[in-house]
């Protein structure tokens, strides 16, 4: 039975409650829109001039040079831990999605720190071969445009492993041998048909790194590199331009806009079938061949996950000078209370919206569920900006009426822990309803029709009925929003409330300061608590794929 949209309908009341809430997740992308046809006084013909040129052609380059890097390493590692038989197989098979618990910030910082002038690296090279100055020898300097790709494609692949890997366990070996058949080779039926295959997979990961890559911030600024996200926070912090920031903003939700475009119109008229009969083929690796796939796969997770992890732990035991006191701790708090906060709000208003989605087929409940979505697509700079603009003048409304009875100013929603809810609410609401919609396609339409005719109202239905099914995936979802949460840097950074900092915040602050080995400490609590959702979405991957 086809399971989706029942169309059993839902009352007034919730349809305004769904409406009004999706007005509220896409307002700071509508302040920023009209702030866009304001005059910037002078800023925006100041950016055009001097910086616009550099912070496009840098987001470019990146964008490209991960697209290719995590490419590579994502669809081999993927082929090899599905299709191919070597010593480690099924350890890599989940090892090598560990690196999506590093942030790409923190993986920027133990770079920097293991290969620059003063680095392990380069002082044993100096030693060893009696070097004395930088002028002696030449070293890649790792804070650089290439540097950057380097560490986004190691951090970023994952998301291309993943999907891809998953892909490659579902295709029939019957395809596979009568491509032998015909004549072709591995490398030819590799290309024409397996790869041809998990296209639609492979396309959603890539479009999941290069967001990835556009929204972040933490690393581009620590490289030096100035992306549209750097430029943002400079015009508004640096050159006190509300208005130039959001210019820059939509500019970049621009560059997002068309690469959903890009994505949508490469797939429109092709239409990927298959039926899988048989488990996938395997294919044997023999001699020299089963060694350099192994030595491969353990290569990437070394330069991925181990060095790094490695490097951390070595700077806390032996170098770190930052004591686990008081602030260390309140530190763990409020990145622990922030998290825990948002895995329940986030996904109850999920549960809201995805029922919503399923219980109603009008044209206005397509939309709520196409821009719910739409802010995992926004960087976190932006998403900060626009509900920066909207609080603010709403104190500003507020301390006018203040004035009027002689009281003095204050904050009431600026620098507020309500912002971060309303950031991350729009951040990773589609993370949410992604894994609860998952949930939901499970339960046939017959339960909702039964519940409603034995006279249960839409509340009833969903507490009573579909909850007690969906309850792991809301739990997924939950841990899902918790680690993005925990890792969340660039909204925390500039809505955080006053002397209110979170472990990523402050690793961002001490590694900006140069001391590494003191962020360390707050760099490994993070990874540690990113692992457990990792563990859950393997599991998960894992039974699908074993049940077909």
């Amino acid at each position: 039975m086809r399971s989706g949209n029942t169309g059993i309908g839902i009352g007034l009341y919730w349809r305004i409650g769904a409406l009004v809430l999706c007005m509220v997740l896409l307002s700071p992308l509508m302040v920023l829109l009209y702030y866009f046809t304001l005059d910037s006084e002078g800023i925006w013909q100041h950016l055009y001039q001097t910086v616009l040129a550099e912070y496009i052609y840098n987001s470019l380059t990146l964008m490209g040079g991960v697209a290719l890097g995590a490419s590579l390493i994502g669809v081999s590692t993927a082929w090899l831990t599905s299709h191919c038989r070597f010593p480690g197989r099924s350890f890599f098979r989940w090892a090598l999605i560990l690196p999506l618990a590093l942030p790409a910030y923190i993986s920027a910082y133990v770079y920097t720190g293991l290969l620059e002038y003063s680095g392990p690296v380069q002082t044993a090279l100096r030693t060893w071969f009696h070097w004395q100055t930088i002028h002696d020898y030449y070293f890649f300097n790792i804070r650089s445009l290439a540097g950057a790709i380097i560490c986004f494609s190691l951090i970023l692949y994952p998301y291309i492993f993943l999907l891809t890997r998953t892909s490659f366990d579902h295709q029939s070996a019957n395809m596979f041998y009568c491509a032998r058949t015909l004549g072709l080779s591995y490398r030819q039926s590799f290309f024409r048909i397996s790869l041809s295959l998990a296209r639609p997979a492979f396309i959603a990961g890539l479009s999941l790194v290069l967001m990835e890559v556009l929204a972040d911030y933490g690393a581009v600024h620590y490289f030096g590199i100035n992306t549209f996200t750097t430029g943002i926070v400079r015009t508004w912090s640096g050159l006190d331009s509300l208005t130039g920031a959001a210019q820059l903003a939509i500019i970049l939700v621009l560059f997002i806009a068309v690469l959903f475009i890009a994505e949508h119109l490469s797939r429109r008229q092709a239409q990927y079938f298959q039926h899988r009969h048989d488990k996938p083929v395997h294919i044997q690796l023999q001699g020299i061949w089963c060694w350099l796939a192994f030595g491969y796969c353990l290569l990437i997770l070394c330069m991925a996950f181990i060095v790094p992890v490695a490097l951390l732990l070595y700077w806390v035991v032996m170098v770190s000078e930052l004591p686990w006191d008081g602030a260390f701790f309140r530190l763990i708090r409020n990145s622990l209370s922030l998290a825990a906060s948002s895995a329940i709000l986030i996904p109850s208003l999920a549960v809201f919206i995805s029922y919503t989605i399923r219980s109603d087929t009008s044209y206005i409940t397509r939309i709520i569920g196409y821009t719910t979505r739409l802010g995992y697509a926004l960087p976190g700079v932006i998403v900060a900006l626009g509900i920066l603009i909207i609080l603010s003048r709403a104190d500003d409304v507020i301390n006018m009426g203040f004035a009027l009875w002689n009281m003095q100013p204050v904050l009431i929603f600026s620098g507020t822990i309500l912002a971060l809810w309303f950031a991350y609410s729009i951040r990773f609401m589609a993370t949410a309803i992604q894994s609860v919609e998952t949930g939901l396609k499970r339960i046939p339409p017959a339960m909702d029709y039964a519940s409603r005719s034995l006279g249960y109202r839409a509340w009833h239905t969903l507490y009573y009925v579909h909850l007690p099914n969906i309850r792991p995936f809301v739990l997924v979802s939950a841990l899902l929003v918790f680690v993005e949460v925990m890792k969340e840097l660039p909204a925390t950074m500039i809505l955080r409330p006053f002397n209110f900092d979170t472990l990523a915040v402050r690793t961002f602050q001490l590694a900006t300061d140069e001391r590494l080995a003191d962020a360390a400490n707050m760099a490994l609590i993070i990874i540690l608590v990113s692992l457990v959702p990792l563990f859950v979405i393997n599991r998960s991957m894992v039974y699908q794929t074993e049940n077909g």
